[in-house]
């Protein structure tokens, strides 16, 4: 499951960080690290000048951070394999950022899945009067018997130096992080090929990370001018 690790000790002199909620940490696990407060990222796994090695639960980076902050906001994703999603009260889907939530009645199998956009799909085929669906759960969520099942969505990295198509169905963009740039532009179109509609028009990105979330009701393009290495993280619906 892809979190968010929010406790780390970071050593901007010896380029690394420590994960205090994880003893031994796997590198093939380390999806993204950023600098929040100057926007940077630190590790990239298909950048090879933003590599890392792990030992233990140290994480010692490539990229020269000694311009940094000891006390800047660190953001690691990981794919940590034993979280697990907590519920204590009513889940709302619009405050939680996940793609669907399963409620599961392990006594008579009956499944209730919230997805991503509101909608409910259950197993239980005796709908009441009003069409509603009826999901017994025991007496309640029994830790030993009941279960919740979140499932993630984790971005995708795209990799471009000359345009193309970054997302062949409906989905978002989260960002994008500039690794290279002579005077490059960038310019996101909601379609399949370099057409309308345009997501803005065409930028000239500095090289480091840029948040630029945004929907795709068809799919993803980036058109690219002069000379630009981008990596582009996307989520399909």
């Amino acid at each position: 499951m892809k979190v968010l690790l929010e406790n780390y000790v970071f050593d901007k002199s010896e380029k690394t960080i420590t994960l205090t909620d994880i003893q031994t940490a796997s590198l093939d696990r380390l999806i993204l690290v950023v600098n929040a407060t100057i926007n940077d990222v630190i590790y990239n796994p298909i950048d090879a000048t933003r590599g890392a090695t792990v030992e233990g639960n140290v994480i010692t980076f490539v990229h020269v951070t000694s311009a940094m902050a000891d006390t800047d906001k660190i953001m690691v994703y990981y794919d940590d394999p034993n979280a697990e999603m907590k519920v204590s009260a009513d889940i709302n889907v619009g405050d939680i950022e996940i793609g669907a939530v399963e409620l599961k009645d392990a006594t008579t199998d009956r499944r209730l899945v919230v997805n991503e956009d509101g909608s409910i799909n259950s197993t239980s085929a005796d709908k009441d009067a009003n069409g509603n669906l009826p999901v017994t759960l025991g007496t309640g969520l029994n830790p030993t018997d009941d279960e919740v099942t979140a499932k993630p969505k984790g971005a995708t990295p795209v990799n471009l130096s000359a345009s193309g198509q970054i997302l062949a169905a409906p989905g978002q963009i989260v960002g994008f992080y500039v690794n290279s740039t002579s005077s490059g532009t960038i310019r996101f179109s909601d379609a399949l090929t370099a057409a309308s509609p345009y997501l803005g028009a065409a930028i000239t990105p500095a090289v480091g990370y840029h948040a630029f979330p945004a929907n795709l009701a068809t799919g993803g393009y980036a058109t690219i001018g002069a000379t630009l290495d981008v990596t582009i993280f996307v989520i399909a619906n």
